[in-house]
């Protein structure tokens, strides 16, 4: 799998941009480094195209993604979070991040009505968007990787007071979209998993 050729803005304490060669050495650099979850390139573009496949098939809306960006930590700076937790081939913890306002809409165009509160209704669809864009994602890794990745059972969380535990060394990668429904946060942080020997 070949990572689009686009330059990247890696958010982590200067504000320089990477060509995708000196992208993939600040992994490599990271991954020498750490025993954590270190994102890898060739495990992203799978989730990217998973969610734009959400827009394109469910929610029947382009979506475009804006620059990507690496973050030591993961910050509860919107109001609805979805995760879901990879195991197996591939370790790590997936993340879709919406504004109300956002949520709201998705779920709105899927319905077919105005959703103006964030009730059981609205939270079990954007559980189930996350949900998808895992699945998306875990079936061409899977594919491609020949091996078995499992899937969590998502989890929700509403409001900005929380917090979350993973490895300290984790790095997530955050991937903003943009689209006439709102704007929403993708946010991984994966590596390969352990082979049995």
């Amino acid at each position: 799998m070949k990572l689009d050729n686009k330059t990247f803005t890696i958010n982590e304490g200067e504000k320089n941009r990477y060509s995708k060669n000196k992208f993939r050495e600040l992994f490599k650099k990271k991954a020498e480094k750490s025993t954590g979850s270190v994102p890898q390139a060739e495990f992203i573009n799978p989730f990217i195209s998973s969610v734009s496949n959400l827009f394109e098939t469910i929610l029947e809306c382009p979506v475009m993604r804006e620059e990507l960006s690496l973050r030591m930590n993961l910050h509860p700076n919107l109001d609805i979070v979805a995760f879901i937790s990879l195991s197996g081939a591939i370790q790590g913890t997936v993340a879709l991040s919406f504004p109300t306002k956002t949520a709201l809409a998705m779920v709105s165009r899927v319905y077919q009505e105005d959703m103006i509160i964030v009730d059981s209704t609205v939270m079990d669809a954007v559980g189930e968007f996350v949900n998808m864009v895992a699945a998306g994602a875990q079936s061409i890794l899977a594919n491609e990787m020949k091996q078995k990745i499992e899937l969590s059972v998502p989890t929700m969380v509403r409001g900005t007071c929380f917090s979350i535990d993973y490895p300290s060394q984790a790095t997530w990668l955050e991937v903003p979209f943009s689209s006439e429904l709102g704007v929403f946060l993708l946010r991984v942080t994966i590596k390969r998993g352990e082979t049995e020997n």
